[in-house]
């Protein structure tokens, strides 16, 4: 079956659809078609979530539907409008986790399938909303998902409770914009009763416009109190599901608007998370869409790159990562080295960090070589096999977040003429002396002179050599 293109004739989602007066979920939306799941490129992504086609072989959903291991996540992306022919992800960007504080951001995923998936048009592209967020507020959206279709319900016969039901099979109902601000659009359930349910996250929200298909949203959480109350009362239940407070909650989409630039910036890299190491170009909008951004990485704290690149290696389901110090403003792009098997994260106390002779307090006042050079030690003393580390700039409850690198990683110790002879020379025969990012282009340039792909100087130095971490 093929995908029809979303830019011709479809008439609005309300003139579609007739709704049934009982309040269920998207509860109670109607059962969607397979031929109008096609049409709309609607997906399952793993075990129970919601999800739509943005391209032949790429899949927006939410950010807590995809895996939370490192390294290299995968998920299985199927339909019941091409036969229920699976395809796995080959890679999978994670803008946010709600599960951890240490990836924040809008809580959506993109996933690449490893194949076109079976039954999409070659060249097939959603069309995402090109307007501003504001402009959204008080729009009637379409709303599709495969979660719970009823609420639970006391048993007239018995005196217990009923399960909700209908989960995984799409249903959908319009909804209107409730609020749009920050990176959200909020609704609340509509005239009818109907509302987003558990099993939504990952649905999209489409907006009509002019006989025009746009995706507007994907749904990312939806705030109701009722769904399996099997093991409660059945005065609870009434009082709680049917309790008009508890029918007011609001779910919400993350807005296109607010990721868009970022999406379509991530879009243009590429990266293999099952890889040991690997050098990736990113893109200013991806660095902005962080809580950490910075324009320029020789104007940038250490500590700051350093949890941007944590982040967006992360994101891309590798463990570790850093800057390499490469960057054209022009074009808006900056290297980074991302790292996945052979690499851990652990968290290291000030007591650990005083104990290797460069203690510190505040990784955001501490000069990096010192940083490295504790980072360096801490690593081998754990005893397996690292060749070296550096602290990810995060730092929370008197720990510190530290990558150590082991597969592929190995020291060496450069003189001054072989990083010279990269074409990068120091600018100061001390490293306290030199800037974070100048050292770190020194370091790519002399590990890939070694046949590595990247690497990183570990702060120490003696006798006109420095010690180098090159990276495969």
């Amino acid at each position: 079956m093929t995908i029809l293109k979303l830019s011709v004739g479809l008439m609005p989602f309300a003139l579609l659809l007739a709704y049934s007066a009982t309040a269920s979920a998207i509860v109670a939306g109607k059962e969607v078609s397979d031929l109008e799941q096609s049409r709309r490129g609607l997906v399952a992504v793993g075990g129970g979530c919601s999800g739509v086609l943005i391209s032949e072989d790429w899949v927006l959903t939410a950010g807590h539907c995809v895996p939370s291991t490192r390294p290299n996540p995968t998920v299985t992306v199927r339909s019941v409008w091409n036969g229920g022919v699976p395809v796995d992800s080959d890679a999978i960007y994670q803008f946010a986790d709600a599960r951890t504080a240490l990836n924040p951001g809008p809580e959506v995923a993109l996933i690449h399938l490893s194949s076109r998936f079976p039954g999409v048009s070659t060249g097939y592209r959603l069309q995402l909303y090109q307007g501003s967020l504001d402009s959204l507020r008080g729009k009637t959206i379409a709303k599709y998902g495969r979660g719970l279709s009823s609420y639970a319900e006391q048993n007239p016969a018995s005196g217990g409770t009923v399960r909700p039901e209908g989960l995984g099979v799409y249903r959908a109902a319009d909804f209107k914009v409730n609020q749009a601000a920050g990176a959200k659009i909020t609704y609340l359930p509509n005239d009818t009763g109907q509302a987003i349910q558990p099993g939504d996250s990952g649905g999209p929200g489409f907006l009509w416009d002019n006989g025009m298909v746009f995706l507007v949203g994907i749904t990312s959480t939806a705030a109701w109190d009722c769904f399996d109350k099997s093991g409660m009362t059945a005065a609870s239940v009434d009082a709680n599901c049917r309790n008009s407070i508890f029918r007011q909650n609001q779910s919400h989409d993350v807005a296109i608007p607010a990721v868009k630039a970022a999406m379509e910036a991530v879009l243009k890299t590429k990266w293999h998370p099952a890889v040991t190491s690997e050098p990736i170009s990113v893109f200013r909008p991806e660095v902005d869409m962080t809580p950490w951004r910075f324009a320029d990485t020789n104007a940038a704290r250490w500590a700051q790159a350093a949890r941007v690149a944590a982040k967006l290696c992360y994101s891309r389901g590798f463990v570790a990562g850093h800057f390499d110090g490469h960057q054209d403003l022009a074009k808006g792009t900056y290297g980074i080295q991302c790292s996945g098997r052979g690499a851990v994260w652990r968290d290291a106390t000030a007591a650990e960090i005083a104990a290797t002779q460069w203690g510190f307090s505040d990784i955001d006042q501490v000069n990096w070589a010192q940083a490295n050079r504790a980072a360096e030690r801490l690593c081998a003393s754990a005893n397996q096999g690292f060749a070296g580390g550096h602290f990810n700039g995060h730092m929370a409850d008197g720990k510190f977040g530290l990558f150590c690198y082991r597969d592929g990683a190995q020291w060496f110790d450069a003189s001054a003429a072989e990083i010279a002879a990269s074409g990068l020379a120091l600018s100061a025969p001390k490293l306290d002396d030199v800037s974070w990012a100048q050292a770190a282009r020194a370091a790519v340039g002399f590990c890939r002179g070694k046949g590595f792909s990247g690497g990183f100087m570990n702060g120490h130095e003696a006798t006109g050599q420095y010690g180098i971490v090159c990276q495969k």
